[in-house]
């Protein structure tokens, strides 16, 4: 008997196979602490990294230590619902702790209304899987995922997740392999909290009472769905909630996009987020209607039209009709002067063959609407003339509209008898091109496929393997050729470590880390290769005996700006600032002499008004939007999706279309750049807008 019972007891003491599975991602947790370790890839001094291991460790193994207990709890619903609400509290914790790197900075009432949400999600997932902790914990580890995932892209592009982040996820899987996955003790103290949490959902019951099993077959399929029910009524309340709830109005959220990552810390991950998307619809302008913008765009066109030399535009289309160039546009992968930070505090000069180009038609700085990645976006602006100064913040067009029926310069040069190619060394699925291109009328895409092996530098194919493309293109046809070339070598990350080290720079400025300054030389070596490359295939288009313009510019700056612009210029207004990070580079040259150009210019434009720029160059024939685009540069001469600047070169922060009005045409320069960004507004309404919603 006592042999039995002894049995019985160790039979009982011993954690039944659910709490095992309970207790599993516990060391799987530690292992993975451990690798990271292991492998260096966590950042921090020594005292720092081994005091957030040593609590991570404690905490871990005290959850699990507790879980595997579970079996003696005995639960009830009430218990379940105190579980379910620590537990909301712990992945709202887990997910702002992960990613704030020591500055967990949130608002309260945003925090508990971040909590709020959880506590729908876990209460959801309890309820759908039939009242059982499993589903509360999956909640709570998604949590921690989302602030994991928030660390690295802040880490790696210097911006919060946006929806237009998720929106491009298999582009940003596509080139995920290039990072270089390093944490801080911040993302362990999240993944420590997140155990927490994993630990109280255990304690959950989960078991069917014996009334329960003794309810007929009917009984417990209305029970089930009465679960589903309110896990669905749980989810209409979240989705209901972000529908009619204005968060920028009723909470005062307001994403900044000069600095994405600050608004997170204020209003929390996922407030800042869902207000993200309330952005996404295209605004409709102030006093908007079809005829006005109609009025605008002639009146917009007048001004371009009394701002040009009639003799010297003449010339300039008569050439263009007689010898029709061909019009090679590279757009090179985050090319920017970053001597713009008063030389890094190093002397730093520049591209140098890019800066001494002194025959180009016009150059200067470029506005862009992104920074540190979203090419797609600079991209969308400079083929469609279409600013994102109007769509909203966070917005990303290739993957969000229609562009089939939008005018842009492929098909605009096609009906001019242009052959028409575009070119990426990448896969044809990033950003939706393969798409994009044959909406947009592009005769030929050339993705990764021809590419296969052409040499490669830093992130990919080199930029000289697409322009000697581009030249047997040119060569092997008679035809005047439209070329859209989007490199790819200058890539991020600029943690790779795959470049010669005799080609570094060796940079070490005293105001970034020694991460930052070995980012900081990794990115100007590849600007420094593009540059180049630039000079070699300039020096073969000089040779060509047929006319070709070249418009070259870069998408967007690197992710390294941000600390570069911080440390240089600390004391700003916010606009100005921000802005600095929002601008590249371009230039308009030819290799022939263009009839009526007159000496070199610089000015200032933007990604949106480039191409209409390039073609007033060389006396192409241009739309009405694209002269009212140069009509409104006189007053507006730069537009991003994060500001416009009037003549003086002051910032403006776009938005506000519903209530801008009334603006002078003839007051000072601040008034009429503010006349110009809105009759622009009205005309891309009219012109775009219509259109893809």
């Amino acid at each position: 008997m006592s042999s039995s019972a002894d049995k019985d007891r160790s039979t009982r003491e011993r954690p039944s196979r659910a709490t095992l599975a309970w207790a599993l991602p516990y060391p799987v947790m530690g292992l993975a602490l451990v690798i990271w370790l292991a492998l260096g890839l966590v950042e921090g001094d020594a005292a720092t990294i081994a005091g957030y291991s040593v609590a991570a460790a404690t905490v871990i193994g005290a959850c699990a230590l507790v879980t595997l207990s579970r079996d003696r709890v005995r639960g009830s619903y009430l218990a379940d619902a105190g579980l379910l609400v620590a537990a909301s509290i712990a992945a709202a914790f887990a997910l702002e702790v992960s990613w704030c790197r020591g500055n967990l900075a949130v608002e309260p009432r945003f925090l508990a209304l971040e909590a709020g949400f959880a506590l729908l999600a876990l209460l959801a997932l309890y309820l759908v899987f039939q009242r059982r902790g499993i589903g509360a914990g999956i909640g709570v580890g998604v949590f921690c995922a989302m602030g994991l995932a928030q660390y690295f892209v802040c880490v790696h592009k210097g911006t919060a997740i946006l929806p237009s982040d998720v929106l491009g996820m298999a582009t940003a899987m596509s080139v995920a392999g290039g990072y270089v996955y390093k944490i801080d003790g911040t993302v362990i103290l999240g993944i420590s909290i997140a155990a927490v949490g994993w630990c109280l959902c255990s304690l959950m019951h989960g078991r069917q009472t014996a009334s329960e099993k003794g309810r007929a077959p009917r009984r417990r399929r209305l029970a089930v769905a009465g679960n589903l029910g309110v896990a669905a009524a749980c989810a209409g309340s979240f989705v209901a909630m972000v529908t009619l709830v204005d968060f920028g109005v009723a909470l005062g959220v307001h994403v900044d996009g000069w600095d994405t990552a600050r608004s997170y810390e204020r209003y929390g991950a996922i407030t800042s987020f869902v207000a993200a998307v309330q952005d996404l619809e295209i605004p409709r302008p102030a006093d908007y209607s079809s005829a006005q913008a109609v009025a605008d765009e002639q009146e917009l066109s007048d001004d371009y039209a009394a701002s040009t030399d009639p003799d010297a535009r003449a010339a300039a289309l008569a050439q263009f009709a007689e010898t029709r160039p061909s019009i090679v546009c590279v757009m090179n992968e985050s090319f920017s002067d970053m001597s713009l930070y008063d030389g890094l505090g190093v002397g730093y000069k520049g591209p140098a063959f890019f800066n001494s180009i002194d025959d180009a038609l016009v150059r200067g700085q470029l506005a862009v609407s992104t920074y540190a990645g979203g090419t797609c976006n600079t991209e969308f602006e400079f083929l469609t003339g279409n600013t994102l100064g109007y769509l909203g913040k966070g917005a990303y067009p290739y993957t969000l509209y229609d562009l089939s029926t939008t005018d842009n310069l492929a098909s605009q040069l096609s009906s001019l008898g242009y052959d028409t190619c575009a070119i990426h060394p990448n896969l044809g699925t990033n950003w939706n091109r393969e798409g994009i291109y044959a909406g947009f009328g592009f005769d030929d895409f050339l993705t990764i496929d021809e590419f296969e092996d052409a040499p490669q530098f830093h992130s990919g194919v080199t930029d000289a393997a697409t322009y000697e493309e581009v030249l047997k293109r040119l060569r092997g046809s008679s035809n005047p050729q439209f070329i859209f070339d989007v490199t790819m070598q200058n890539h991020s990350s600029y943690a790779q470590d795959n470049i010669d080290p005799s080609l570094l720079r060796g940079y070490e400025p005293d105001y970034l880390n020694e991460s930052q300054a070995a980012e900081l030389n990794e990115y100007l070596t590849c600007i420094d290769a593009s540059d180049r490359d630039l000079e070699w295939f300039i020096g073969e288009l000089r040779k060509l005996d047929q006319p070709v313009l070249l418009v070259f510019f870069g998408d967007h700056q690197a992710s390294v700006s941000a600390a570069v612009n911080d440390a240089m210029f600390p004391d700003e207004a916010d606009q100005t600032h921000g802005a600095r990070t929002y601008l590249t580079n371009y230039l308009v040259w030819a290799n022939y002499d263009v009839a009526g150009a007159g000496s070199m210019r610089v000015e200032e434009a933007s990604s949106s008004t480039l191409g209409a720029l390039a073609l007033d160059a060389i006396g192409a024939p241009l739309s009405g939007y694209q002269e009212a685009q140069l009509g409104a540069r006189l007053s507006m001469p730069m537009i991003s999706a994060l500001s416009y600047t009037d003549v003086e070169g002051h910032h403006h922060a776009t938005g506000g279309l519903k209530t801008l009005a009334g603006a002078d045409p003839n007051g000072d320069p601040a008034a009429r750049a503010r006349d110009a960004y809105l009759k622009l507004a009205r005309v891309q309404y009219h012109r775009f807008a219509e259109h893809v919603q």
